[in-house]
């Protein structure tokens, strides 16, 4: 938000600070902290302020990606932690190599991790980084995978899959999975060109199509006549269905449906972007903090 709605950032202070903690993004008003010190998940309301730790599932190697949801039918609430659910990506190294490749769930209302089956079309290759964050596309999470495949897990029948990017594409540009109309699994890559393509993956044909291309720079500040333009994906909105994006030195947050495009201010980061949403009542009030940076 601009001036003056804007919330500093002190009242959110986070329930975990060192202690090897990393942030895993945030989803239907929760957001998720990993602290690998203590090999237990934080799951933090920021605007209640509250939190709950989880354990880490027992009997992984390496917990490498996490994500954070309600349960599917929950209409989530401000003043509500629970419930909530927790995937982790975990694996297995033997003499430095993936040797299986799971996704656990845990359930808050039964306090229980839950095992899926193991990405077999995974099992076999080298180790390649997951590129998060996780992306909820209908009733799966995706994952990018260092290379440019796309890791799902389907959340109804606990299942993971592999969905190889297409070979012409320019890989060495970043990826970011989206989520189309009707639920449909989709990515945006900026091609040489500086266009903005959506792609999208039809499952009865079992592959890819192009679903739009957006010059970008009609959209945003014309290119400059002499050097290159530096464009980076920054992070993408499900509720909202806005990507964001680098272009040169200034960010914007572009809707999709629309292309309506917002220039974020005093934007100077190339981390990635963690779009928060949260249903706020009124009358409720967030937790105080001193003045200091602005959210």
């Amino acid at each position: 938000m601009g001036p003056p709605d804007r919330i500093p950032a002190a009242r959110f202070p986070p329930p975990c600070r060192g202690e090897h903690c990393s942030f895993f993004g945030c989803r239907h008003g929760l957001a998720l902290i990993l602290n690998r010190t203590r090999k237990e998940a934080v799951v933090w309301n920021p605007v209640s302020g509250d939190s709950r730790r989880v354990r880490f599932p027992r009997g992984e190697d390496i917990v490498f990606e996490a994500a954070v949801l309600r349960p599917a039918g929950f209409d989530h609430d401000l003043g509500q932690l629970s419930p909530f659910e927790l995937v982790f990506l975990c694996s297995r190294i033997r003499a430095s190599r993936l040797t299986a490749l799971v996704a656990r769930i845990y359930r808050s209302e039964s306090g229980k991790w839950i095992s899926t089956g193991s990405a077999a079309a995974l099992a076999a290759m080298p180790w390649r980084p997951v590129v998060g964050p996780s992306v909820m596309v209908g009733n799966t999470l995706c994952w990018l995978i260092g290379g440019g495949d796309i890791l799902q897990v389907d959340l109804g029948t606990r299942r993971l899959a592999v969905i190889r990017m297409p070979l012409y594409l320019p890989l060495k540009f970043d990826f970011q999975i989206l989520s189309l109309e009707n639920n449909a699994l989709g990515f945006a890559v900026v091609s040489r060109e500086l266009s903005l393509q959506l792609w999208q993956w039809k499952v009865e044909l079992n592959v890819w199509r192009l679903h739009r291309e957006l010059e970008l720079g009609k959209l945003l500040s014309p290119a400059p006549s002499v050097g290159k333009v530096w464009t980076k994906l920054l992070g993408y909105a499900e509720d909202t269905n806005a990507i964001f994006l680098k272009w040169n030195d200034a960010a914007f947050m572009i809707q999709l449906d629309s292309f309506l495009v917002t220039k974020i201010p005093e934007s100077t980061t190339n981390f990635p972007y963690y779009p928060y949403t949260s249903i706020f009542t009124a009358g409720r009030e967030i937790s105080s903090g001193a003045v200091g940076d602005e959210m």
